[in-house]
């Protein structure tokens, strides 16, 4: 929040510039306004605004891959368990 990490219990004020760090992304949003009662996602959506820094960085990381380093085929990397069974029968018990 405005550049400092902060604690989910902090209090948000308007016209405050949130840093949100997932696993994949980074969202840079700020605050238009608040609202007391918990309402559903379309509702909150108009209570914030992504920065156009923000969506810029996200769309250019998506084209160039990015964030896309840990993603792997299935099969690839480590054998399964029931791989190891098979290469165990078909190796005669050896691996």
């Amino acid at each position: 929040m405005d550049g400092d990490r902060v604690k989910p219990a902090k209090e948000v004020h308007i016209g405050q510039v949130i840093h949100i760090r997932n696993r994949d992304f980074e969202i840079e949003v700020n605050v238009l306004a608040l609202s007391n009662i918990r309402k559903g996602a379309p509702e909150a959506a108009l209570l914030y605004s992504e920065t156009i820094e923000s969506i810029a960085k996200r769309e250019n990381a998506k084209l160039t891959g990015e964030h896309d380093f840990a993603q792997r085929d299935r099969g690839a990397g480590r054998p399964t368990k029931r791989q190891l069974r098979d290469i165990k029968k078909f190796t005669g018990g050896a691996y």
